[in-house]
């Protein structure tokens, strides 16, 4: 029973599904503008590059023989779908850049995004990382860097329900021997560190 709940935990929130996820939460959270055709069209596009696009490459990898499941268990295998995925985020974000440059929030969010995962990339070359814990970390890093830079923001309580959603999927990729604990941690500290520094770095003189 407990093994069939931390294998959901860990479909509900793979690494995969949190960029659109922190479009959603950094919307709803910071914005006032309503949610218009612009916002679906921003929606759609992030959920296309960072979920969509990266699984129809993994899904031909493994039916072609590529890689072995689709978990890529294996860090050897995660190399090449990990620098795909790197490039096409990247892409995104510099797409965001170009088209919607004038809205931080989109542009903190694919960036640090991009960054998270080309430094996954890297530290995939020679050591397995929990990209799952580094996904749910990341949004936890976006939201306490937003709140510290502007403290007239009431992000206590979004903080405190990704605090405990984190650690739960940290506990969920321990308990199914996914990974390590030095793993999980190192994903942890990729995730956090990275979103927080880029949204500190960025807004440092912006007020939001």
């Amino acid at each position: 029973m407990i093994q069939k709940l931390c294998k959901l935990i860990s479909y509900i929130f793979h690494p995969a599904i949190m960029p659109t996820v922190g479009y959603l939460l950094f919307f709803f959270l910071l914005s006032s503008e309503p949610f218009g055709k612009r916002q679906i069209l921003l929606l759609s596009l992030i959920f296309l590059g960072t979920f969509i696009v990266p699984a129809f490459f993994i899904l031909t990898l493994r039916y072609t023989g590529f890689i072995s499941s689709l978990n890529v268990g294996s860090r050897k295998e995660r190399i090449v779908p990990f620098m795909f995925t790197t490039i096409f985020y990247t892409l995104l974000a510099y797409l965001m850049m170009q088209k919607v440059g004038y809205d931080i929030q989109v542009v903190l969010l694919t960036g640090g995004v991009a960054l998270s995962m080309c430094l996954t990339t890297l530290i995939t070359l020679f050591h397995k990382t929990s990209v799952h814990t580094i996904g749910i970390s990341g949004l936890l890093g976006f939201l306490f860097s937003f709140q510290a830079a502007n403290t007239s923001l009431e992000l206590l309580f979004p903080i405190v329900i990704f605090f405990i959603l984190t650690g739960i999927v940290m506990s969920s990729r321990l308990y199914l021997k996914a990974h390590t604990p030095n793993e999980v941690w190192s994903g942890f500290l990729i995730g956090f560190g990275t979103c927080f520094g880029v949204v500190a770095v960025v807004l440092q003189n912006i007020s939001i």
